[in-house]
Formats: structure tokens, C-alpha cells, sequence
């Protein structure tokens, strides 16, 4: 009979694993528990999408339901206010009446959108980040964009403490802090915009179909592959020679890299991946491995900021990219880990970094089927 788990490993500080202890380090992946107080409970077939932030993380299935764990004391995970920690995956309630389709976490706060372009938001808004003025939000709500009332949203991405968003129409929104350019918005006094409350149109993009969000940058992705970046490029983050170009206080069209029309692109806190054709390229910061080049580029000196295809692994499907780590699917069903590493999130059963992709040894008994990242965390969703 064929069953499927959900394995969690990494950072469990907050019981962001959905597992039943916490822990600095969790080394091996293990199974959440997926058992919810009440109701039916989640089941790992039916996930589509994980994601998580520093010490929360979101769960979405295939009938448009989120569930969540960890910490909530800004209320990120969607609980209630009293509730500081939600110890394992339950279902958010005031989601219930939505069929969410995409989820997203920043630091301390969540994003979700629902079937009919609706954008919701909840947790930390001490930065704007979601767009709702200076009105915390402890519950999920929607979140109503002025400037394109009509017009649904289709993509969304958070970062540390900005987020975006993308319209059917292809035009791209940003709200939060922006002290390094990440917004990508020019003020009256000619000078970039440090932080807004509200979601504002970035001027100059059109036909952008998704984006992502690092620590202090932003990159999105157009219709027929171009990418454009902004933001702090201190570590090669933007694809440009950060001697050049230390920040872009708009967005730049990268000129040496096109991922056509079914790329994908992902961003940590300081750098950038794109998925193509089964193909990983990543640039920027390489301290702890996170571009999967091996021990040949562990100076900073090196030219990590040149998009670089990872070499010697197989064809992947989908990618996840944490805040300094990454997780690869294999055509095969193997799943990959490399990068920063020291609560476990790589699964490699130490907290050395890892600078080449690696198999994770203990998932090779079943078949992934998914993946996914939290800031230190890392999810798998594998067949048996």
C-alpha cells in the first residue's frame, strides 16, 4: 500500500516542525505529526505547498486549506492572540471560508491568496510589510489594494521585512521596508522610498509573472523569461558586479540570463536561484556553500556574482531556497540539500555546512514528492 509523510528537520526552536518536542537541531528528517487536535487532520498526499519563516511555518493542500505551526507571538501562525506557540499543525480557522491556491512567510508575518485573486495577510506589520497601514494584523484578513481594486493577484513573495506581489495584468506591487532599495520605488524628493504601508506599483514593469524576495532584495521574473533585480547587491545578489553596482535603487534587466517561460525563481537572504529546463543556476553570497559550487569558490573574492549552473546532479523539478540554504526534487524522486547548515537544515545528520548538493541518505527509503523551506527548516513530502 502506498502511504506518504511529511518530514520536517532543521531549526525546531518553535516547534515549527510539526513535531511533538523542540530543539535547536533537529539532524535527521523525521515525520510530522499531522494528527490535528480536532477535525480530520491534514494529509501529507494532499499538500501542495510548504513554506515557512523564522519560527513558524505554513502547510496548503490541494482543497485550498492552510495549516500551521510554531511560533505566534505576532501572531504569525493565524492563531489566536493569547496563543504563543501552535505545537502542531492545526487548520486556520478564519481561512476556512477561502480556497487558498498560494501561501508565503516573511520573518514574522504570513501571506496567502485566494482562488479569486484576493490577497490576505497576518502577523508582524511593524514595517508595512503587509500593506495595511500602520494596523497591526492578528488575525487573517483581506487586504484591499487601492490601486488595483479590480485587478487579482496572482503571485506573492515576502521578505525579511518587505513583501510583493504580482497582478494578473503583470504588474508588480511592493509594501514594507525598503533602507537598501528593496522596493524598488523612486519618492518625490527624487530619492528611494525607505518604507510604505501600502502596496505601491513599481514604475517600469510589465508583464512580470511572479517575483521573490530576499533579505534586502527583490527579483521578478517576465512573461518570456527576462529577468529584472533591485535592491542591495552588497554580495552579488542582483546577477551584477557588486563593484559596480553596490544597490540598484530601481529595477535592471539582467542582460547575461534569460530562463524562457517555464523558469522559476527563488531567492535567499543574500542569493538568487533560478530553475530551467532541470537546470539550477544560482549567484551572490557563497559563505556557507549556498551556491553549490563546491570548495572551488569559498574566497568571497570570487566572481559569484555570474549566474553559474550547479554541476554534477540530476535533473531536478522543483527547488526550495531557505534563507542561507537550498532543497532540490530529482526526476528521480532523490531529494538534495546544500548550504548553511547549522541547525540541521540540511539533513545531513551534522551541522556542517554543505557546499556541493548532497542526497539526503535517510529519505532514500520512499520517493519525494515535494519540498520545501523555512528560514532553518526544511520539508519533504516523500512516497513510500
Amino acid at each position: 500500500m502506498t502511504t506518504f509523510d511529511l518530514l520536517s528537520w532543521g531549526a525546531n526552536s518553535h516547534r515549527q516542525l510539526g513535531h511533538d518536542v523542540e530543539s535547536e537541531q533537529c539532524l535527521i528528517p523525521k515525520a510530522a505529526n499531522l494528527n490535528e487536535p480536532r477535525g480530520r487532520g491534514l494529509r501529507a498526499s494532499d499538500i501542495t505547498k510548504m513554506s515557512g519563516g523564522a519560527g513558524h511555518s505554513l502547510i496548503l493542500n490541494r482543497q485550498g486549506e492552510v495549516y500551521s505551526c510554531g511560533l505566534n507571538s505576532k501572531q504569525q501562525a493565524g492563531a489566536t492572540e493569547a496563543q504563543k506557540y501552535v505545537e502542531s499543525l492545526v487548520k486556520i480557522d478564519t481561512l476556512k471560508e477561502a480556497i487558498i491556491v498560494d501561501i508565503a512567510c516573511g520573518w514574522d508575518s504570513s501571506m496567502a491568496i485566494d482562488n479569486g485573486g484576493y490577497l490576505y495577510a497576518w502577523g508582524s506589520n511593524a514595517y508595512g510589510q503587509l500593506g495595511a497601514g500602520k494596523t497591526p494584523v492578528q488575525k487573517p484578513a483581506i487586504i484591499h489594494l487601492e490601486e488595483t481594486a479590480l485587478d487579482p493577484v496572482a503571485n506573492i513573495a515576502m521578505g525579511l521585512r518587505h513583501s510583493a506581489l504580482v497582478t494578473i495584468s503583470g504588474n508588480v506591487l511592493v509594501a514594507g521596508y525598503g533602507n537598501k532599495c528593496q522596493l524598488g520605488l523612486i519618492g518625490e524628493s527624487k530619492k528611494p522610498v525607505k518604507a510604505t504601508d501600502t502596496f505601491t506599483q513599481v514604475p517600469g514593469l510589465t508583464g512580470i509573472k511572479s517575483v521573490a524576495c530576499g533579505q534586502h532584495h527583490t527579483i521578478a521574473l517576465s512573461k518570456n523569461g527576462d529577468l529584472y533585480a533591485w535592491g542591495d547587491n552588497k554580495h552579488g545578489q542582483l546577477g551584477f558586479d557588486p563593484k559596480i553596482y553596490p544597490r540598484l535603487e530601481t529595477p535592471l534587466k539582467l542582460e547575461n540570463i534569460n530562463i524562457g517561460l517555464d523558469g522559476k525563481i527563488f531567492t535567499g537572504w543574500t542569493h538568487t536561484a533560478v530553475l530551467y529546463d532541470g537546470k539550477v543556476f544560482a549567484w551572490g553570497r557563497n559563505t556557507y556553500g549556498q551556491l553549490g559550487r563546491g570548495n572551488k569558490f569559498l574566497a568571497e573574492s570570487e566572481p559569484t556574482w555570474l549566474p553559474e549552473i550547479i554541476k554534477n546532479v540530476p535533473k531536478f523539478v522543483q527547488i526550495s531556497v531557505g534563507s542561507e540554504h537550498n532543497i532540490a526534487l530529482a526526476e528521480d524522486g532523490s531529494v538534495m540539500c546544500w548550504g548553511w547548515n547549522e541547525h540541521g537544515n540540511c539533513g545531513t545528520g551534522t551541522v556542517q555546512d554543505v557546499r556541493e548538493p548532497v542526497r539526503i541518505d535517510v529519505l532514500q527509503k520512499g520517493r519525494g514528492t515535494l519540498v520545501g523551506t523555512g528560514y532553518g527548516h526544511s520539508f519533504a513530502v516523500v512516497q513510500s
